[in-house]
């Protein structure tokens, strides 16, 4: 089993060709102590795919159920792969927090999911087929990679979307779904009767946080755009509130 090239590994598919090595040979293992000293090295990386591999990892009480964590991380990245480079465009970590700091003045998103979380984000250099699998929460770790996308896609919207789905599976962790729904439903009540899941709403909705501008504006026929994103807005520090108070 080659340990280090998964330590050194600096991209994605790098890590991945490494563990798809590591597998194998570890199930072959004469004793556990490799297998569980990739748990115990990983621990305290900088390496942002080893942060979020560690977050599978860290629960894992023998070297079985590394072995099992490590195939499910695989399995969840198996939908990237390199990417167009002149038809995609990069969504950076940078880019990211910052989006996610100025929807903290907001509405305090970034308190509420690091009240009992860790963000785990990683940059991409590929595309992936399965979006869902861009965003995972693993215990109290939310880990999200940021891909290229289509070089036609607004990268404010995509993001939005990614923290709207993010604090969504935060605060189900203590309000039902249900209730969650109901209270979309009072202050956007456009979406009642909506076929799609409040999970689903949350990415949608959450868009009208990050275009949400303080000062009201001047041209009459955008009031109405505008006072749709208070509410909207008030609708998510109200669950972040709630959620704080649980």
């Amino acid at each position: 089993m080659n340990l280090q090239k998964i330590l050194e590994s600096d991209t994605l598919f790098e890590l991945l060709d490494a563990l798809e090595d590591f597998c194998p040979k570890a199930l072959m293992r004469n004793n556990d102590d490799e297998v569980m000293e990739l748990r115990d090295s990983i621990e305290n990386t900088e390496n942002d795919y080893l942060k979020i591999l560690s977050s599978y990892l860290c629960v894992c009480d023998d070297a079985d159920e590394v072995i099992e964590a490590v195939y499910e991380f695989i399995a969840n990245c198996k939908g990237f792969a390199e990417a167009d480079k002149e038809n995609t465009q990069q969504i950076s970590k940078d880019e990211f927090e910052e989006i996610l700091d100025e929807c903290e003045q907001k509405c305090g998103i970034k308190t509420c999911i690091e009240l009992e979380h860790t963000v785990n984000a990683a940059e991409v250099d590929g595309v992936n087929a399965y979006e869902e699998f861009n965003l995972r929460k693993r215990e109290n770790c939310v880990n999200i990679f940021l891909p290229r996308i289509d070089i036609s896609a607004d990268k404010r919207e995509y993001i939005s979307g990614q923290l709207g789905l993010m604090l969504y599976d935060v605060l189900r962790t203590k309000i039902p779904e249900d209730q969650i729904r109901h209270e979309i439903c009072r202050y956007v009540p456009e979406k009642a009767g909506s076929p799609k899941s409040a999970r689903w709403l949350f990415k949608e909705l959450f868009y009208n946080v990050v275009q949400y501008e303080e000062n009201k504006p001047r041209v009459y026929t955008e009031l109405n755009l505008h006072l749709k994103r208070v509410i909207v807005l008030e609708f998510f520090r109200d669950m972040i509130m709630r959620y704080l108070r649980e």
